[in-house]
């Protein structure tokens, strides 16, 4: 009998830190890597995923490149070179990055007239340049709007970042895309503080038949973090229990099972089927099996001397 090749250590959680930086989420994918090569110092594909990391942070990786190209082909407003403020200077910046991000779309933008004393807000250069872009990008552009959905992310714009998601969840129900733009509609809903939206969210992602391999692992662990800042820890203990039935190491999954044990029960929190959201398909639904709560501690005896 041939014995089964021995899977490398830390390769579940490299596959999840690559799943987040295929999202776009550093944060969470250089702790995750940081971790990793502490405990397995020179492991090789922890090292490539965090020299990519870099690289991606840094603007150094080809399509980084590219963009900044085109970006110096977007037409954008030209600064005045006379009373040149903090604030024109900042916000001018803020639009060539977000040119950069998504290539050019041959956006036009008329320069406001040049005027010695006149200040521009942030507010009002965006206002003009996504006018621009209404143009043009239509809204069954999904790639382009998930592309802007990211842009502004990176940018802290959430309100912005969450409506283009959600133009683009538009244009691909039911395909791979449209977990990918739950996910970071469900990550920003959890940022802006609007816990209660990303359970709903994160629910809807777990439920699609495209989440499969580590994403539900992660989306899990997410809805779990989402339920307890909302207060409801049973629903949070039932889905950390639900994701340590599948890794018991993941993350750090055993110590929020015990730590939520110790003062409340879990309760459960079926998840909806596929079939119960736009796009769904029938017959489909949760890839996380329930896992069976922790067997009661036995009382233990105190013998007295």
């Amino acid at each position: 009998m041939v014995e089964a090749p021995e899977e490398e250590p830390g390769g579940e959680e490299c596959d999840e830190a690559s799943f987040f930086l295929d999202q776009g989420i550093y944060e969470e994918a250089r702790e995750i890597l940081e971790t990793v090569m502490i405990a397995f110092p020179g492991h090789a594909r922890a090292s490539e995923l965090m020299a990519r990391l870099e690289a991606l942070e840094s603007g150094e990786s080809p399509e980084a490149t590219e963009a900044e190209d085109a970006a110096t082909e977007l037409a954008v407003p030209v600064v005045p070179a006379l009373g040149e403020s903090p604030a024109e200077r900042d916000a001018f910046v803020l639009a060539s990055e977000l040119a950069g991000e998504f290539g050019d779309l041959g956006v036009e933008q008329a320069a406001p007239p040049v005027e010695e004393d006149f200040q521009y807000s942030v507010e009002e250069v965006f206002a003009e340049f996504k006018k621009g872009l209404a143009k043009v990008v239509k809204p069954e552009d999904v790639d382009t709007h998930y592309d802007l959905g990211i842009a502004y992310r990176e940018m802290g714009l959430i309100d912005d970042a969450l409506h283009e998601f959600a133009v683009a969840r538009e244009g691909c129900l039911g395909k791979k895309r449209e977990l990918d733009c739950l996910t970071m509609t469900g990550m920003l809903q959890f940022q802006k503080g609007d816990a209660r939206a990303a359970v709903g969210t994160f629910k809807q992602a777990i439920a699609s038949e495209h989440a499969v391999g580590e994403v539900p692992k992660a989306l899990g662990f997410e809805l779990a973090m989402a339920y307890e800042a909302v207060g409801e820890p049973g629903k949070a203990l039932y889905h950390f229990q639900r994701v340590a039935g599948l890794d018991e190491k993941f993350r750090d999954v055993a110590a929020h099972v015990e730590r939520l044990s110790a003062t409340t029960s879990p309760v459960a929190d079926p998840l909806p089927s596929a079939t119960s959201r736009p796009g769904g398909a029938a017959g489909t639904g949760s890839r996380l099996p329930v896992a069976a709560p922790p067997p009661a501690a036995k009382p233990r005896k105190v013998g007295y001397v």
